[in-house]
């Protein structure tokens, strides 16, 4: 945020002098400007419930009230004692950061004490894909095609920023509601790599 400021201080303060504008396509907001890591504690900024939605091998996610709006959010707690290699978790929370698209999950700020690091994205109540896919046993051409459609539709938004996910399975998309016409969401890109150029990735990584 200081950094959007900044620049658009500058560009007014250009316009002032000049009269002039650079041209227009020259200014870039980018999502990565806007979410930064929030350097007050958690708890002053958000009421994290106890009672965990999901656990996994690196953290605990609940839900978690913005104390001032009251929107609701989902809060992953990754301790650091856990994280193997800081060097590839900042590499996560980076790709968070720069992606902006309505199937994938969306990161809204990131907090960190001596202990652990806090993601806070939206919500997802809808459960993954596996359990879906385990309950409902088969779905029909019209559910598998929609369904189908919003993964490639992330994929293809990933690879065009130059994210490769390298983890994709069922466990790693959620759907936004219980509903039947639920949005999807990839979610997870702990393994993900950043392709500056073109090039072929041969290790295995999921």
């Amino acid at each position: 945020m200081i950094e959007l400021l900044t620049n658009l201080i500058i560009i007014n303060k250009k316009f002032k002098k000049t009269g002039q504008m650079d041209n227009i396509s020259d200014i870039v907001i980018k999502k990565s400007t806007m979410i930064r890591k929030n350097d007050q504690p958690i708890g002053e900024v958000y009421l994290v419930h106890k009672k965990p939605l999901g656990t996994g091998a690196y953290g605990v996610v609940s839900l978690c009230k913005h104390k001032v709006t009251g929107q609701e959010r989902a809060v992953k707690k990754v301790a650091k004692k856990k994280i193997k290699n800081m060097e590839r978790f900042q590499q996560e929370i980076e790709i968070l950061q720069q992606l902006d698209h309505p199937h994938v999950l969306k990161l809204y700020e990131y907090f960190e004490d001596s202990r652990n690091v806090y993601l806070v994205t939206e919500i997802c109540r809808g459960g993954e894909l596996f359990d879906r896919i385990i309950e409902a046993e088969f779905f029909s051409e019209k559910v598998a095609s929609r369904i189908f459609k919003q993964i490639l539709q992330s994929l293809n938004y990933c690879h065009s920023q130059g994210i490769a996910h390298r983890d994709l399975k069922p466990e790693n998309f959620l759907f936004e509601s219980k509903d039947a016409d639920a949005d999807l969401k990839i979610i997870d890109f702990g393994l993900s790599k950043v392709i500056r150029n073109p090039q072929f990735l041969e290790s295995v990584g999921g």
